[in-house]
């Protein structure tokens, strides 16, 4: 069936992979020269980040004129349309993820590491919705100067602290305990596509082979099909490793019952993931 499907596409009359290549490189190559001219000829002009469909700059605001001067320029050459946009603040993670605060106070968020809103462009309904206190908590650090921790322990919305795992038909999700020497004392077959909460962790010392852990929940396991170099051993993939979930397929009556359960470190640890990567230096209760 895959084969079909593949040789539909190579011999559909819409495919034509040369025509899309040159399109794209022709797009760098064309942005690639705006940002050549802006280089040379503003003055400590500094390129942010640059994609296949426009550039950040940084640049004095003196030579504002010269910049939409050379933009006019680039456009009178390559009969193609620039729009602007002027930022007081950006916070960015690389390329596709990146927060801009625009002049007048609205807030641009792309990438899964920012977006949480619903509206085009952002997050729509087709993505996962997994954890979207992070993106808001990164969002209230680095627009608004809220202190992470803060943030979240007062975040009264238990909807953004749920996470989805989405298993594919061909392997399968178990819901794993485990005794104090490491070893499987459970197991349950969950769904495949499971919403759930991370409520604790868990460690396994090796040496001494003894398996402790904090909170509630279990260890959640991808099962896939095995190999084919090792046909009789099936691969297993811990969906949040060192971490316990509780799965919450059906919600209870009353939602606040679930927030005692959270493990705040897992959330805080995504989020300072990212701040340290980006270069900030929050302080940690």
């Amino acid at each position: 069936m895959a084969v079909l499907e593949s040789q539909t596409v190579i011999y559909s009359a819409l495919y034509d992979p040369k025509y899309t290549m040159l399109t794209t490189v022709n797009g760098q190559l064309l942005l690639c020269m705006t940002a050549e001219q802006l280089m040379e000829r503003v003055p400590g002009c500094e390129i942010l980040q640059v994609n296949t469909d426009g550039l950040t700059i940084r640049f004095d605001d003196y030579y504002d004129k010269l910049v939409n001067s050379i933009c006019r320029e680039w456009e009178r050459k390559t009969k193609l349309k620039l729009e602007d946009a002027y930022y007081s603040k950006m916070i960015i993670k690389d390329v596709n993820n990146y927060l801009g605060l625009f002049n007048d106070g609205k807030v641009k968020r792309k990438g899964a590491a920012f977006i949480h809103k619903i509206q085009p462009g952002e997050l729509e309904l087709h993505k996962n919705f997994s954890h979207l206190v992070i993106p808001k908590a990164l969002e209230a650090y680095f627009i608004y100067s809220i202190d992470p921790e803060e943030f979240i322990k007062n975040h009264n919305d238990i909807y953004d602290f749920f996470l989805r795992t989405k298993i594919p038909k061909t392997s399968r999700l178990e819901l794993r305990d485990y005794d104090n020497h490491g070893f499987v004392s459970s197991t349950t077959l969950g769904q495949n596509i499971s919403r759930y909460l991370v409520t604790g962790k868990y460690t396994y010392d090796k040496i001494e082979k003894m398996y402790s852990k904090q909170g509630v929940g279990m260890t959640m396991m991808k099962i896939m099909p095995p190999l084919a170099k090792n046909p009789n051993k099936e691969r297993e993939i811990n969906v949040e490793a060192d971490w316990l979930c509780t799965v919450v397929n059906t919600l209870p009556d009353d939602l606040n019952t679930l927030k005692p359960l959270i493990d705040y470190d897992y959330y805080l640890k995504k989020i300072y993931d990212v701040i340290y990567t980006i270069g900030g230096k929050p302080e940690t209760k």
